[in-house]
């Protein structure tokens, strides 16, 4: 494997959770295209092809390296915990919260944080961004709270 880019982008948690599970889609979608079947009409679904064929033609498909699959399986069950905030998130609530802080003059790693972190309190605010009581007033620091929680909650 050869990295052609070190680092050409950052993630958000959100943009990586829809990644792998689309990955995780087409791969599902092609062996399933693969094996044809055809549907009786009591709702049972015969295979055309015998069961071993078709074992081991979605076997031959889904060969990847064993522990890609365990970092999959292990990262699907961290970006799908219910204490993070991604499940609330979408691509248009990202888009709008992307949008409403772009006044703030906040770094690309700070806004990942505040998008992939969503704090809810100034305490959890201060961990995230670089010296906000030097940057920002009392009242900017709220309203970023506030953009927070209105976009993303």
């Amino acid at each position: 494997m050869k990295v052609l880019e070190a680092q050409s982008a950052l993630l958000s948690n959100y943009e990586v959770l829809e990644l792998i599970l689309s990955e995780k889609k087409k791969v599902l979608d092609s062996i399933d295209n693969q094996s044809t079947t055809q549907v009786q009409p009591n709702g049972n679904s015969l295979s055309v092809q015998d069961s071993k064929n078709k074992h081991s033609d979605s076997h031959a498909k889904l060969q990847q390296p064993a522990n890609l699959l365990t970092i999959e399986h292990e990262l699907l069950q961290y970006l799908q915990d219910e204490n993070l905030k991604i499940n609330t998130q979408s691509a248009v609530k990202v888009g709008t919260f992307l949008t409403n802080i772009q006044k703030f003059k906040l770094t690309k790693a700070e806004k990942l944080q505040l998008l992939n972190l969503a704090p809810e309190k100034q305490v959890d605010l201060y961990l995230v961004i670089e010296e906000p009581e030097e940057r920002f007033t009392s009242e900017e620091i709220s309203e970023l709270i506030n953009i927070v929680a209105d976009s993303l909650n």
